[in-house]
């Protein structure tokens, strides 16, 4: 090496060292930001869903073939709208049947009541002259006897005549009772009619499964079943939202399960529509926890849901669970070491840097409430750096200044 390259060389060290002397006693050129009083909201932000306000599943209750079906999905239905039908001619045959029974039984109970019950009294009335006109010539007869003018024959066949009709009245008497209000064969019509309106109102039912209704009124969503399938009992042939608000499901960290509880507010957009946002309300969260995916439910309400809401839409929900004013505030770009509620910050005291130990509080999306260790108008240091020594002199650049 020449000797005046190896001045250069010489030369050129000491300049570096005179610089880096020079830039250490000017400071490290750092940026900061001071500590603000200020307004605080700490949010919790997930994706959830809409649900409708009830969602049913219907299906037959037995088996048969699918004769017709009313609806397709998106349409609006009415409680007692018909939706499906199945096959019924044996089931409409049964109904016929049964009322058929019902007429006949409802007859005979009223033939009881009024054709059947005058004819038992008339024959009672007669009966009871037959007895009374028996006994008269019973004892005209034995008043003869007795004076000789009338045989024992003629005796025994004038009580015997007596006699037959004192049976006669019984047997009328029974029938007339019989054919009363209190008697057993109104008692047995009035059973029988019984019966067959309870046949009627099964055959009824059994018609009645042939046929699947609208509960409510709501939207079909799933039309599951065709004309000419075999159906079963439990299958499922339509899905139907009920009318009624929607509300909005989410499913944040368990983490977040000690921030939100019932009555925070939130604001919610669909991903359909990002620039409409619509306000909401948490009213449940729910107990457990899902262990699969370490989340839990949280519902919320919808006070004036907006048109474009459809059952299943994907929305961004944020949820306000925390929210101060006028408190010590500061970037979270400051931050390191965050453990907890507890993180260190590097504070500028003079011309010197120096780490400081800080308790935190909520925290918002790009600033975080101070509790303890920093106060309004300190300086602190933006970006940390693993490098960086306590005591070290430094020349600070605010942040908007």
């Amino acid at each position: 090496m020449s000797r005046r390259a190896w001045f250069g060389m010489v030369g050129a060290l000491v300049l570096g060292i005179a610089l880096v002397g020079f830039l250490a006693l000017r400071g490290r050129p750092v940026s900061g930001v001071r500590v603000v009083q200020g307004d605080l909201a700490h949010t919790v932000v997930a994706s959830g869903r809409v649900a409708a306000a009830a969602r049913t599943t219907l299906g037959a209750t037995v088996v048969g073939r699918v004769a017709e079906v009313r609806v397709r999905e998106g349409d609006r239905v009415r409680a007692g709208d018909l939706l499906v039908r199945l096959e019924d001619r044996e089931a409409l045959a049964a109904v016929s049947q049964a009322r058929a029974a019902v007429s006949q039984a409802q007859a005979r109970r009223d033939a009881l009541r009024t054709i059947t019950g005058r004819v038992a009294e008339e024959d009672l009335r007669q009966a009871q002259a037959a007895v009374d006109l028996a006994d008269q010539r019973l004892r005209r007869i034995e008043a003869l006897a007795a004076s000789g003018a009338a045989t024992e024959d003629d005796l025994d066949q004038a009580r015997t005549h007596a006699e037959q009709a004192r049976a006669r009245l019984r047997a009328s008497q029974s029938q007339a009772a019989g054919s009363r209000a209190q008697g057993a064969d109104l008692r047995a019509a009035e059973a029988a009619l019984e019966q067959a309106r309870a046949s009627l109102e099964v055959a009824e039912a059994r018609l009645d499964q042939t046929r699947i209704r609208a509960p409510a009124d709501g939207t079909v969503l799933v039309r599951a079943v065709e004309p000419g399938d075999v159906v079963s009992p439990g299958q499922a042939l339509l899905t139907v939202a009920w009318e009624g608000k929607p509300y909005l499901v989410m499913e944040p960290d368990e983490k977040t399960l000690r921030l939100i509880r019932a009555g925070q507010e939130a604001v919610a957009s669909a991903d359909a529509w990002p620039g409409r946002t619509f306000p909401a309300r948490v009213t449940q969260v729910l107990p457990a926890v899902d262990p699969r995916k370490g989340t839990v439910e949280v519902r919320l309400e919808v006070p004036d849901p907006p048109e474009f809401l459809r059952p299943d839409l994907t929305v961004s929900i944020e949820v306000t669970v925390a929210r101060k004013s006028g408190v010590p505030v500061v970037s979270r770009e400051v931050l390191r070491d965050v453990r907890g509620e507890r993180a260190r910050v590097w504070v500028v005291e003079g011309d010197r840097a120096v780490p400081r130990e800080v308790r935190l509080g909520i925290v918002g999306d790009d600033r975080v409430e101070v509790v303890e260790g920093l106060a309004a108008g300190d300086l602190v240091l933006l970006d940390p750096k693993a490098d960086w020594t306590p005591g070290m002199r430094v020349r600070v650049r605010e942040r908007g200044r």
